[in-house]
């Protein structure tokens, strides 16, 4: 996919879903929550601080 040039719609799109992301792992930090993620084909739990 890195190949492939994105409209500017498609653009957008992706710089939202990074803001998104961003955003919710600051709140999670903030709050001292646990982020789940896929990692190495496995569900892990991370606490945010360790992002």
């Amino acid at each position: 996919m890195a190949d492939k040039k994105l409209s500017v719609e498609g653009q957008r799109l992706v710089d939202g879903m990074r803001l998104a992301v961003k955003r919710v792992i600051e709140q999670a930090k903030r709050n001292d929550e646990e982020l789940v993620v896929w990692r190495d084909g496995k569900v892990v739990r991370l606490k945010a601080k360790e992002l």
